[in-house]
């Protein structure tokens, strides 16, 4: 600490500066020597000792001004080197400080990525080896209606962690890939990676087909329709939309699928809000109305919200705006009167009051 050091330094100093300023040397009256009395005559009384000579006032000695003046500079001067060492010295331990918490934080951030990198390989391990135990049970036992379908459902939920795992690890490494491409180090520009559930929707599929009584079979359905939805997501994040307009269509055909099949099912409010977005993307204004409709006919369900407000959205893009105003002021007036679900609705009625101005 060696800003501390000088601090102490220049404080002593000051107080020295002071101290030898305010403090001049008293003059000293000169004592008188008594003569040497001779022996035969009586010894007199002893006189009066002189008062001593006053002090001279600072006031009045120049000297004495020019020693205060001199010990005020150098105090002035002590107490500037005073209050630059302690900005310095507060300077340095903050610096310390902030070096300290960045040094541990990035600890305890190496660590859990250490820990969480370790843990994903683990599940990872794991479900490679669940996937491998199911695949070889299905081999031996294809037709065993007590096991089978719900083997077969369990395995196309770990193909689809499995291509979400795959898409996730891809991301960054393209990323790099990419920046390398764009300053020359790279020849070939990268491909960037997409979603793919393939594996998944055909398990579900030949489920379905195999298996049409499983009790699960609302979900296989609406998985089918999920998973073809999200890889039509996929393609137009990446621009290619004619494959995504494929993927949407299959999508919403498994979707109706779902609802003709099983129109009691819980699944059926989502899969007619999903119904709606697809044909909301391909511009089919009045289509996707209809679709959010009947997404409407459960007032209690947790899609209620979002369909009412994509149904106002398909109605402005559809240029009926008186229409879309009242659907708008409808999600509003649910939400302020409590019968909205959740905290979504609080979040679509901020967008609603934006977008009509109020």
């Amino acid at each position: 600490m060696r800003s501390a050091t000088l601090l102490a330094i220049a404080l002593l100093a000051a107080l020295s500066g002071v101290a030898s300023a305010q403090q001049p040397e008293p003059a000293v009256s000169p004592v008188p020597v008594p003569e040497p009395v001779p022996a035969s005559d009586p010894v007199p009384a002893a006189a009066p000792a002189p008062a001593p000579a006053p002090a001279p006032s600072p006031a009045g000695d120049p000297e004495g001004r020019a020693l205060t003046e001199s010990g005020v500079q150098q105090l002035e001067s002590s107490g500037g080197l005073y209050q630059d060492l302690t900005t310095t010295m507060s300077k340095d331990m903050e610096s310390v400080f902030l070096r300290e918490v960045g040094r541990r934080r990035d600890s305890i951030e190496s660590s859990y990525k250490r820990e969480a990198g370790r843990l994903e390989d683990d599940l990872r391990e794991r479900r490679n080896e669940a996937i491998d135990r199911f695949e070889q049970f299905l081999a031996r036992h294809p037709t065993n209606r007590r096991y089978a379908p719900e083997v077969m459902f369990r395995l196309a939920e770990l193909y689809y962690d499995r291509a979400q795992d795959d898409y996730h690890r891809a991301v960054p490494e393209y990323a790099e890939q990419r920046a390398l491409w764009e300053r020359g180090k790279v020849a070939d520009e990268p491909k960037e990676p997409g979603k793919d559930y393939s594996k998944s929707i055909s398990t579900y599929q030949s489920l379905l087909e195999r298996f049409p009584d499983f009790q699960n079979a609302d979900a296989a359905y609406y998985a089918v329709g999920y998973c073809l939805n999200a890889m039509g997501d996929s393609y137009a994040e990446r621009e290619q939309k004619e494959e995504a307009q494929v993927f949407r269509t299959r999508a919403t055909s498994a979707f109706r699928s779902l609802i003709e099949h099983h129109p009691k099912s819980r699944w059926v409010a989502e899969a007619w809000l999903l119904i709606g977005e697809s044909l909301f993307e391909g511009g089919h204004y009045r289509e996707a109305v209809e679709a959010y409709t009947h997404a409407l006919a459960d007032e209690d369900s947790r899609y209620y919200d979002m369909a009412l407000y994509k149904m106002a959205w398909a109605f402005f893009q559809g240029n009926d705006y008186p229409t879309a105003i009242r659907m708008f002021k409808q999600l509003i007036d649910r939400v302020d009167s409590k019968r909205s679900k959740g905290t979504l609705g609080a979040m679509l009625r901020s967008e609603a009051v934006e977008y009509l101005g109020i």
